[in-house]
């Protein structure tokens, strides 16, 4: 369609709310460019923003971490997991401050949702005998054990928990 903005808006039989004056165009394209350039600005400063932010929250296990990397390759390899887990709390702090929740968590017992889960499969070479999808359909409601957690963001699914059925009273074979 080569038409200006004007010939469309006549074609339509609508007035025009940018009349057409002398340089009109080459005003609106200047401002097109302006309000362009801003919004490229903008999401510029709130990414820095972000990692700003983020970086305040990472700033424990960012000066930690490679000491726990070089002990663990070099002083101490038998170095106990218990005494690590801490300085993975700024990567937990994170993740909940941006709205990212745990579906499950291991080795919880719950019922079965499709939406929520998925029955883990264990890699092949796990497997003494090779197992047939059929084994892996379960009833919704079903009780089910977290092998590894799903998560959402804001409410929306990331990933589905992995489960597998909990032999109890009432659930089917």
């Amino acid at each position: 369609l080569k038409l200006t903005l004007a010939e469309l808006l006549e074609a339509a039989h609508l007035s025009n709310p940018f009349p057409q004056s002398a340089g009109s165009e080459k005003a609106y394209l200047a401002e097109y460019q302006r309000l362009e350039q801003q919004c490229a600005q903008q999401a510029e400063t709130i990414a820095t923003q972000v990692q700003a932010e983020a970086l305040h929250y990472l700033e424990s296990w960012l000066r930690n971490w490679p000491k726990v990397v070089y002990a663990l390759n070099h002083d101490k390899p038998d170095l106990l997991a218990i005494k690590i887990v801490p300085l993975l709390r700024p990567l937990e702090q994170v993740l909940q401050h941006w709205g990212v929740e745990p579906v499950g968590t291991i080795a919880q017992q719950l019922p079965f949702d499709p939406q929520y889960h998925q029955v883990w499969s264990p890699p092949a070479s796990a497997l003494s005998q090779p197992t047939s999808q059929e084994s892996h359909s379960i009833a919704p409601g079903t009780w089910v054990e977290v092998q590894r957690p799903g998560y959402t963001h804001q409410g929306k699914l990331l990933f589905r928990a992995e489960v597998i059925p909990v032999n109890l009273p009432g659930n089917s074979p």
